[in-house]
């Protein structure tokens, strides 16, 4: 254990076991430590008829791949199909194009709000719906900006995040492992992982490497404290287990 380099996951599964498969094929060694689990609205009932009812919209903003499946799990797709979708990154797109959306518009790089505002065809919304999917608190930039640009927005709460403690066996882990780098590929996954990381031994937290998906993300590690933080555009498994590689 001397020599170990570990990487804490947070996220959530299924995505976490996906990629410890890749970290673990590269010869490092994952702890899963899932900030959340996801599950689908209270009310899934109430929700699908709220959606049904928002539909149709000129955008619909499918911000992750959870809520890529459940949007699709409370609506027919062919209640989108006239929709415009607008994803973060290539990932999102996958899971879009794979469950069988089109007209997916996702930035080409650094895949954050920003570069989703910066693309042309948001550039020329004032008047056109946006339907933003999503879990609580997600994407509140985004739908301020747009709203700015005279977008009528509306956010509906497709899929819930159920806090995690860190696991028990991950927690007696921790002070072994001789580098640690912990993905964090949200800001809510952030605030979990620090949170949680408080009470163990050796402060893991502050001696880490953080790998995050923007700036934004960034600057809210610094206002936690943190130090040692990596920006991986996009927090795609190959980028993460590339940046994660180097720290041997």
């Amino acid at each position: 254990m001397k020599n170990t380099t570990c990487i804490l996951i947070g996220r959530p599964e299924p995505a976490a076991s996906r990629l410890a498969a890749r970290v673990r094929a590269a010869g490092l060694d994952p702890l899963l430590a899932p900030a959340f689990r996801l599950a689908g609205p209270a009310s899934p009932r109430e929700t699908a008829t709220r959606l049904r009812s928002l539909l149709p919209v000129n955008w619909i903003v499918l911000p992750s791949p959870a809520a890529v499946t459940h949007t699709l799990q409370l609506v027919d797709i062919g209640a989108l199909r006239s929709c415009r979708v607008l994803v973060p990154g290539p990932g999102t797109a996958r899971v879009a194009r794979d469950s069988g959306l089109d007209r997916i518009h996702a930035p080409a790089r650094d895949f954050t709000t920003e570069a989703m505002l910066e693309l042309e065809a948001l550039q020329h919304v004032s008047g056109q719906k946006v339907l933003i999917c999503a879990a609580s608190g997600g994407r509140q930039t985004l739908g301020r900006r747009l709203a700015r640009r005279g977008a009528q927005v509306e956010r509906l709460e497709v899929y819930r995040r159920i806090p995690l403690d860190l696991p028990e066996p991950i927690r007696t882990r921790l002070p072994g492992c001789h580098r640690l780098v912990i993905v964090a590929s949200s800001g809510a996954i952030l605030a979990r992982l620090v949170g949680n990381l408080e009470q163990v031994e050796g402060t893991p937290a502050a001696r880490a490497l953080w790998l995050v998906p923007s700036p934004r993300v960034q600057v809210q590690a610094k206002e936690l404290g943190l130090k040692r933080i990596q920006v991986v555009p996009g927090m795609d498994d190959e980028a993460v287990v590339e940046a994660a590689a180097q720290v041997r």
